[in-house]
């Protein structure tokens, strides 16, 4: 996940198990700044980018409350513990999922040692060949 901020790209984070990714920092500047989750996508699912989220960054030490964000779509149950909603899921249809594929051999490693085989009786054959036309001239 690349969190966005005005137009700003951060550090990379890491999925969590459970789909989420949360993103902290100190270093931005006080203010109102825009806020996009971006997913680059795997084998399994598309990229996609969050809604833009609108969050208010105050001074440390403050002593006043930080304002919910706005605008984007906003899930109080199922958002981040950084306040941002979770990533929009992917549009289109869901590859489908296939049991994992049983091992029966190889017929390439079968085939290759039958043509080991076929060679070796193959070198006998011309060597004992070579060997009978040597003898035969030696004799005649």
């Amino acid at each position: 996940m690349i969190f966005t901020v005005d137009g700003q790209a951060q550090p990379a984070v890491t999925l969590a198990g459970d789909g989420t990714a949360s993103w902290s920092t100190t270093t931005l500047p006080v203010g109102t700044r825009k806020v996009v989750a971006g997913y680059s996508g795997d084998t399994m699912f598309a990229p996609s980018d969050s809604d833009p989220v609108t969050v208010q960054v105050i001074a440390a030490g403050g002593g006043g409350t930080t304002a919910p964000p706005t605008g984007g779509s906003t899930a109080p149950s199922g958002g981040t513990s950084n306040g941002l909603p979770p990533p929009t899921p992917p549009s289109g249809p869901t590859p489908p999922q296939h049991p994992p594929l049983a091992s029966t051999g190889s017929p390439i490693g079968q085939l290759t040692i039958w043509a080991s085989v076929l060679l070796v009786v193959g070198a006998a054959f011309i060597l004992l060949a070579t060997r009978r036309r040597r003898g035969s001239r030696q004799r005649g």
